[in-house]
């Protein structure tokens, strides 16, 4: 198994040209007031104040049915050029940063509170609306959970008028596996326009993380004496069990590598090893590097142990340890991904079907091209399976590692852009900070 980890940074983006056609629908007006009911109505800003987006261009998207509120969100996306997703100091304080559509709290794995980060958008968007008189565009897009939209949309239904220059648009960032060139590979899609509260979604990121949490405790549970949740809590993963679907199995495997290492380390100078663990691990992540959890792994811990020339024999991994930890991933069947923790890309299709509200987006589609074997076909059979869902692509993503060649990029994003999947971006934001 092969499902590597996502990280962030900044990058440059050719412009978006589309050929498309819009095609109208008499069930429109019907389908948007259920847009309207369920969730829109929640969000205090979209509907009170209207998207305050411009008109309508005629020539934007060949779909069958389109409801008002995404009429308005593809419209939104096909205007905005990478300045207004670049949060720079001279595009803040002069409003052309107005949308970010990619955005995490602390319901995952992010550091701000959802009140803390809606005050902060709030704020920043009546800043954007004094100078430029138009509304910042934020969505909410935590990673496989959806209580953060829900106690959003609460706060924000109790004062809309206080949300009259926010955009808040109710989101998701949902983990998928795939199968390519016969190994199991992980890929994200963000999910616009969700309820929250519908049955089917909550038996998607519901039913998932339960099944995650309970992993954990199994897999402790395998490994044995010398290894408890509470060690790896401190390091791996929140209290909650938040983390990347596919790297949650990566970080049991690493606490379990850095655990038995320390272990065998205290063992070897006669030491108590839950507190050679506490030290080594505190130096290690807050006094290093300040190594964040999805990063916490046996090679950085060696890089550790040798800068501060901590002399010990034990090994950096243990094959009985990984084979313990193995029993705990994802497996292929019959040609099928048979895994309780990991959704599957075409069981978020199937959950999504007949929702004509939601819409999905590739997020990030560098990383997921990354872990595909021929992106091109690949990304083509996932478009396919997807039956007119995904519609756009996060193009202007805005935290790809300064590392990665824009050539690159751009090349991935050019052949999308050419499967008529339109642009949108965000900042893949963490922090506490919003702005």
């Amino acid at each position: 198994m092969n499902i590597s980890r996502f990280n962030i940074q900044n990058s440059n983006y050719t412009k978006f040209k589309s050929n498309l056609k819009e095609q109208k629908s008499s069930k429109t007006v019907e389908k948007h007031s259920t847009v309207k009911k369920h969730v829109l109505i929640c969000a205090g800003a979209l509907v009170t104040a209207g998207m305050g987006f411009a008109i309508y261009n005629k020539s934007f998207i060949k779909t069958k049915h389109l409801t008002t509120a995404q009429k308005d969100f593809f419209k939104l996306c096909k205007n905005s050029k990478l300045e207004n997703y670049k949060s720079s100091a001279q595009n803040i304080n002069s409003g052309i940063f107005n949308i970010d559509l990619h955005s995490h709290s602390n319901y995952s794995d992010g550091y701000a509170s959802v009140p803390n980060l809606l005050e902060q958008a709030v704020s920043y968007a009546d800043k954007v609306f004094a100078k430029t008189g138009k509304k910042f565009t934020f969505a909410l897009t935590d990673h496989d959970r959806v209580g953060g939209v829900r106690e959003a949309l609460k706060i924000i239904k109790s004062n809309p008028e206080k949300y009259k220059n926010l955009n808040f648009i109710p989101a998701v960032e949902l983990s998928f596996s795939f199968i390519s060139n016969g190994k199991i590979k992980a890929g994200e899609l963000l999910a616009y326009f969700i309820n929250p509260d519908s049955k089917e979604i909550k038996i998607l990121v519901e039913n998932l993380n339960k099944n995650r949490y309970e992993m954990i405790d199994n897999a402790i549970n395998k490994l044995g004496k010398g290894f408890s949740r509470s060690e790896m809590e401190n390091y791996f993963i929140n209290k909650d069990g938040e983390t990347f679907a596919y790297n949650l199995h990566y970080r049991i495997r690493n606490y379990a590598q850095i655990k038995n290492r320390i272990n065998k380390m205290a063992k070897e100078s006669n030491e108590n090893p839950d507190l050679l663990y506490r030290k080594i691990m505190q130096n290690y992540v807050f006094s290093y590097k300040r190594v964040p959890k999805p990063y916490v792994s046996p090679e950085g811990l060696e890089n550790y142990l040798k800068q501060n020339n901590i002399k010990t024999k034990t090994e950096i991994y243990d094959k009985k340890i990984d084979e313990i930890c193995e029993e705990f991933f994802p497996k292929i069947v019959d040609g099928k991904i048979v895994s309780n923790t990991e959704n599957s890309f075409e069981k978020i299709i199937e959950t999504f079907k007949n929702d004509e509200n939601v819409v999905l987006a590739f997020a990030h589609p560098y990383f997921t091209a990354q872990e595909m074997a021929n992106y091109k076909k690949e990304f083509d059979s996932l478009i396919k399976l997807s039956n007119g869902k995904i519609k756009m692509a996060e193009i202007y993503h805005q935290s790809y590692p300064q590392n990665i060649p824009i050539n690159k990029i751009n090349e991935i994003n050019q052949y999308l852009l050419k499967k008529n999947l339109i642009p949108l971006g965000g900042r893949d934001n963490h922090s506490s900070n919003l702005i």
